[in-house]
């Protein structure tokens, strides 16, 4: 279990690591925007999931994220 958990994270590290460019385009809100919204209405995210994706997502973008629009 331990080798998982220590595998996925060193995929999300590198992930991270490699999405610079893409973070700090101008248009990551964008996909970040349509991502947020395929996301709730695929997987039906009530209000508080909602507000904690959102938050979540704040930090992704070089430029804060204004959230669902």
């Amino acid at each position: 279990m331990r080798e998982e958990i220590n595998r996925v994270t060193i995929g999300l590290v590198r992930a991270i690591a490699g999405s610079a460019a893409v973070r700090a385009a101008p248009s990551c809100d964008g996909t970040l925007r349509a991502a947020e919204a395929s996301v709730r209405r695929d997987l039906s995210v009530d209000r508080l999931r909602t507000a904690a994706l959102t938050h979540a997502l704040r930090s992704v973008c070089a430029r804060p994220f204004a959230g669902p629009a």
